[in-house]
């Protein structure tokens, strides 16, 4: 199993990040593995939506097609998702987006195994790489839809 966790500051309002993480449609505009993302099953809860995420990654050669259970929890400014299929043995992720007096503080818990082998070296060895660009891919579309927090 593979545990990654990162805690980051963004200078954007929390409920414009939680609204721009939660945002799996637009994924394939701005993350460069995401070769297409959509949502389905969307329905909406007391504390905010629950839905399936179903995304392609793509890398080189290697594709693959994965679908998630997402809850996005406004009020705790959450987004928990779990797997359902795909790639993996297991996948777990859970953004958190606490208010700071700069912007959000942005805590992401990822844990995962793929399933094959090959698939599970070539990311554990590059893992930090992945996330790292990961969170940039993400700040730089939130510079792109929001204004800076000051």
């Amino acid at each position: 199993m593979n545990h990654f966790e990162t805690t980051e500051l963004l200078e954007f309002a929390p409920d414009d990040l939680l609204k721009l993480v939660s945002d799996v449609p637009a994924y394939s505009s701005f993350l460069p593995w995401i070769k297409a993302s959509r949502i389905s099953q969307e329905k909406q809860t007391e504390t905010g939506r629950y839905f399936v995420g179903e995304a392609v990654i793509g890398y080189k050669a290697f594709r693959a097609q994965f679908s998630t259970h997402v809850e996005v929890n406004r009020v705790a400014r959450t987004i928990q998702t779990n797997l359902i299929q795909g790639p993996f043995k297991s996948l777990t992720c859970m953004w958190q987006f606490m208010p700071s007096q700069s912007g959000t503080l942005v805590d992401l818990t990822l844990d995962f195994e793929f399933s094959e082998l090959f698939l599970s070296t070539l990311l554990s060895a590059n893992l930090n790489t992945a996330v790292s660009r990961l969170m940039i891919a993400f700040t730089r579309e939130a510079e792109k839809r929001y204004t800076v927090v000051h």
